[in-house]
């Protein structure tokens, strides 16, 4: 939304601008660019030769002669002539008012009146939402610029390669992009309530899990409830050869590959798939694989006793 915002503005000043550039040069072109005009003070419009104009009125005897002369256009193009305008019309909006350009004609004053008003209210305007930007600003982007000053100095004072900076800048760009890190106000909501919306959050996930998909709303409530959210940049290793298997991992975003002993790829767990169960039936059962993620990976995490605890409770 900052973005759109400062796009919005962006969007409002140079528009503003263009119209009243094209509308000081329209009344340049209505006044024919005379002597006080700011084209031909701004030397965009010279003075050509003299020539004898004669006009014969009907029923006259002897012609009518003056002596007239022509403007032309210079050898600047409509380029030079489009910054001009807009220089003028800037220098007006923003009351700047060089003086080198400044309006002397009564066509000229009315546009230059209309640009301050126009400028007056387009720059309280940006002043005004730049102001609640800056004041908009809450826990979670100030905890997010927290955590990025503490990962540089992080990174600078363990003197990382530049492959571990990568993986680590990429870790937490990915964890700011979480949209479910507000979950911790679910924590202040009553249990009813509470139940209801970490069910509705999570009823993606909960119904493409095959052991949880036909379970009841209060079952998947306490799952859901239980549940911590972790995410796994790709190639980052979720699980290796050997560990100590003590957490039931789901997926619900990105993809997961199973890689045996030998480096191979033998399988893919994608969105609702689910691994380390059998932490459920097994004390001190080590992975006999390796999960490595093959995309960016959002995963819903239960630790073993927590599962035993709800497997305990609940015989469905």
């Amino acid at each position: 939304s900052r973005v759109l915002n400062i796009f919005k503005l962006t969007l409002v000043i140079t528009t503003s601008g263009h119209f009243v550039a094209c509308a000081f040069y329209m009344i340049a072109r209505v006044e024919r660019h005379s002597d006080d005009n700011w084209t031909h003070r701004d030397g965009l419009y010279n003075q050509g030769e003299d020539y004898l104009g004669c006009m014969v009125e009907e029923g006259a005897v002897e012609a009518v002669c003056e002596v007239q002369h022509t403007r032309y256009v210079t050898n600047e193009s409509h380029y030079v002539h489009y910054v001009s305008a807009l220089y003028f019309a800037y220098t007006t909006l923003t009351t700047v008012g060089y003086g080198d350009i400044n309006a002397t004609t009564m066509g000229e004053r009315i546009i230059a009146l209309g640009a301050l008003i126009i400028g007056s209210a387009v720059f309280a305007g940006v002043v005004g939402t730049m102001t609640q930007m800056m004041e908009s600003m809450d826990e979670i982007e100030a905890s997010k610029l927290k955590k990025i000053k503490q990962l540089q100095y992080f990174i600078k004072s363990h003197h990382f390669p530049d492959a571990i900076r990568l993986r680590l800048r990429r870790f937490y760009d990915l964890h700011f992009q979480q949209f479910k890190k507000e979950l911790g106000m679910l924590r202040e909501l009553p249990p009813s309530l509470r139940n209801e919306c970490y069910a509705h959050i999570y009823s993606e996930e909960i119904k493409a899990v095959p052991f949880l998909k036909n379970a009841s709303s209060v079952v998947r409530s306490a799952f859901c409830k239980a549940m911590t959210i972790q995410i796994c940049c790709a190639k980052d290793y979720i699980l290796v050869l050997g560990q100590l298997i003590d957490e039931l991992i789901v997926i619900t975003s990105g993809s997961v590959e199973l890689v045996n002993d030998r480096g191979m790829v033998c399988r893919t767990f994608n969105f609702g798939s689910f691994f380390g169960e059998k932490c459920a039936f097994y004390k001190d059962q080590v992975s006999a694989v390796s999960y490595r993620a093959r995309t960016d990976v959002e995963m819903l995490v239960l630790p073993r006793p927590v599962l035993l605890a709800l497997l305990n409770a609940y015989d469905e």
